[in-house]
């Protein structure tokens, strides 16, 4: 290890010398920092709401291994099975988007509409 000469260094900063900033390689990014975000949020609700992995599972009528498939970071996850996991534990998903600063919100239990909201 005393020859390796990253040791000690930023992992982050080696990997901006070496990864190009296009386009395609920004979008990789965000969709990661996403999956990841979506993932950790999902554990700490279900958490939150006392539920073990097994008790959303029964709820579901799945096995405990899909759920623990849908709470990592490695999975695909799709927008019906994050619904169907928040609803097995009696959360609500609200999304926002951001547009040259502004937020356009959507929250489906109150209207279909968006409402838009100047972010500060």
């Amino acid at each position: 290890m005393k020859n390796n000469p990253h040791l000690g260094s930023d992992v982050l900063a080696f990997l901006d010398a070496i990864v190009p900033d296009t386009p395609e390689t920004r979008h990789v990014e965000q969709q990661e920092f996403f999956r990841l975000a979506l993932t950790q949020a999902m554990r700490e609700v279900r958490k939150k709401a006392g539920l073990t992995q097994e008790q959303v599972a029964e709820r579901l009528g799945v096995g405990q291994s899909w759920v623990s498939k849908l709470e990592s970071v490695n999975h695909d996850h799709t927008f019906e099975s994050v619904i169907a996991y928040l609803d097995a534990l009696g959360a609500k998903l609200e999304l926002s988007f951001v547009l040259g600063g502004e937020e356009v919100s959507v929250n489906p239990e109150k209207t279909v509409r968006s409402e838009i909201v100047k972010k500060s």
